[in-house]
């Protein structure tokens, strides 16, 4: 025990060193800003103006829209607090500060966003499935806030394993006070099949993928999604429905979300409720149906701690093709068996996590080219920390659903906050035998 702990002491301390080399400005607060210890505090203003500045490309009315209060409206400190985490969880903006300003007896609202760079091409490199033999490249294009209204582009080639040529156009609202989002995705691609009983096997797909939605209020979102793809592989590999090689699989979604957290890239209270029933029919009428469901729950223990909560389940039935199965090993892992795979038609997942923060979020700049200062100044650091417990099943029809089959793992991890990417999780996780796994992921788990 001693030695893992020393080599958590070590591990954290290389990479803080490390973060902080990299950065050659001075960090600073803002004591204007406002801060979370003010949420519990019942005094209100009323908010006279607001001003924003700092958006060169950002409509003010994406901003304003977050909000959820209007000039000459009384606002609470807790309404402020938790406006400003909307416009940071936009993800557009590398801070965002909410100043009230007093002036001729009267409340100002000051908001100051600093944008971040929105536009990429680069050249692509990553692991499929988290495996070092799994390797693709290639070259992917981005832009996160097409004209100034958060819309989403990207264009993705990549070689390799599963080559795949992508395009994908999202945008989350549209039609002003109609409150209607859209994603659209063209897609061509070579899949290796990631079931165990048919290795080392691929098939081609090419389809479109179509959603469309409205939001009611500002957390809850209820939409459609509708898909085509044709799957083709040779008859003998077994991998289609068709003895023909090639199915021809549509399939719709309805989907119900609320989300009220209250920030989206690393929460600390709030709740994230998702559920979704699919249809999908091939050729010949063979149809199946899936319903999934996710529920996420925030609560917090004190300013600097948040107890993590979440259940999650998809339940199958009707022929379930290959190619449509649930794993655990792939997007869904349990920690402490991270590599471990696990196939089924249903699958069922807990998770709790204890996270504390041991750093608080600070900013600094990079000295940089002028005419870039603006997109490499107050980007934000910090430390978290947290303390988990995975566990999942997965089964097919055939099976019976036990505890007994339950994969559980433990651990505990350093969760570093970082500029563009917002995590870096560099985690100990162990199985129920004890065995230590070393993981490096990004994005908060859940």
């Amino acid at each position: 025990m001693k030695k893992i702990k020393r080599k958590i002491l070590l591990f954290t301390i290389f990479w803080t060193l490390i973060l902080c080399q990299i950065i050659s400005a001075q960090v600073y607060f803002n004591d204007r800003e406002i801060d979370e210890s003010k949420k519990a505090d019942s005094s209100s203003v009323r908010i006279k103006k607001i001003a924003i500045v700092g958006n060169k490309k950002t409509k003010d009315q994406l901003i304003l829209r977050e909000l959820l209060f209007s000039e000459n409206d009384l606002v609470s400190f807790k309404q402020l607090s938790a406006a400003q985490k909307r416009v940071q969880s936009l993800n557009l903006f590398t801070r965002v500060r909410f100043d009230v300003v007093e002036k001729d007896q009267s409340f100002n609202l000051l908001i100051t966003v600093n944008e971040q760079w929105y536009f990429f091409i680069y050249p692509t490199f990553y692991l499929n499935e988290k495996d070092w033999q799994k390797i693709s490249y290639g070259v992917s294009l981005r832009h996160y806030n097409l004209m100034g209204k958060n819309i989403f582009l990207k264009l993705k080639a990549v070689n390799g394993f599963n080559p795949l040529y992508q395009a994908i156009y999202q945008n989350p609202w549209f039609l002003g006070k109609g409150k209607l989002y859209s994603n659209f995705r063209f897609f061509k691609t070579k899949v290796n099949s990631r079931s165990a009983r048919h290795q080392n096997l691929t098939d081609d797909r090419i389809g479109i993928d179509w959603a469309l939605g409205k939001r009611f209020g500002h957390f809850t979102f209820v939409g459609v999604d509708v898909n085509y793809c044709q799957i083709s592989a040779p008859p003998e590999m077994g991998l289609t429905a068709s003895v023909s090689g090639i199915d021809k699989l549509l399939s719709l979604t309805s989907g119900f979300t609320y989300d009220h957290r209250d920030l989206a890239e690393y929460p600390h209270q709030g709740w994230l409720l998702q559920c979704g029933w699919k249809l999908a029919g091939l050729q010949k009428g063979t149809v199946y149906h899936q319903h999934s469901a996710t529920l996420r729950h925030y609560v917090p223990i004190s300013q600097k701690m948040t107890l993590a909560l979440r259940a999650a389940g998809l339940i199958s039935s009707g022929q379930i093709p290959i190619y449509d199965r649930v794993y655990f090993g792939y997007e869904e892992r349990i920690r402490g068996r991270f590599y471990e795979i696990l196939e089924g038609e249903n699958y069922c997942a807990g998770n709790v996590e204890l996270r504390f923060r041991l750093l608080k979020i600070s900013y600094f700049d990079l000295p940089m080219i002028h005419r870039l200062k603006s997109y490499v100044s107050n980007l934000k650091f910090g430390l978290s920390a947290g303390i988990f417990y995975d566990t999942g099943t997965v089964w097919s029809k055939n099976q019976k659903w036990s505890i007994q089959h339950f994969k559980s793992g433990y651990g505990l991890g350093l969760h570093i906050h970082l500029p563009y990417i917002n995590l870096l999780r560099l985690e100990y996780g162990f199985n129920s035998q004890g065995q230590i796994q070393r993981i490096v992921d990004f994005d908060v788990a859940f």
